[in-house]
């Protein structure tokens, strides 16, 4: 076995090694608005402005959607009625396995893992909470 020597990082016209991360802080500079060219032109170089927070949410409707139905849900089991609750619960999460099947820059923050891996733990989970909701027998006095 043979081991190779690295380089001495103080040898002339070497750079020391870098760290793994090469994160650099935020130029303040770059947070400046340009202009638009008014002949049409394209948009120049740089970072683009942060859109609102309805525009946000609205490119988000799939987990916007998602969400609405299983805080829903959640909020029908506290007011004890958790039977319903529970069916509201299931099948917003069997609305989202139909939702990840949408092209993926459509799904947002839907998309966590690949689209089978994502419908099949979505419809899964929806599946077995809608069966539990059911078969679980009411309680009765």
């Amino acid at each position: 076995m043979s081991v190779r020597a690295q380089p001495d990082p103080r040898e002339p016209g070497r750079r020391p090694p870098e760290g793994r991360h090469h994160f650099r802080p935020p130029d303040p500079r770059d947070a400046v608005d340009t202009p638009v060219p008014a002949h049409g032109g394209d948009r120049p170089p740089g970072p683009r402005p942060p859109r609102p927070w309805y525009l946000q949410i609205a490119g988000q409707w799939p987990m916007f959607l998602t969400l609405v139905g299983v805080a829903s849900g959640l909020a029908i089991v506290a007011a004890s009625y958790w039977r319903r609750g529970s069916t509201v619960v299931g099948l917003a999460l069997v609305m989202a396995a139909l939702l990840r099947l949408l092209p993926d820059r459509t799904v947002g923050l839907l998309k966590v893992r690949s689209r089978l891996w994502d419908v099949a733990c979505y419809a899964l989970l929806g599946a077995g909470i809608l069966v539990l909701a059911w078969v679980i027998s009411p309680l009765r006095r």
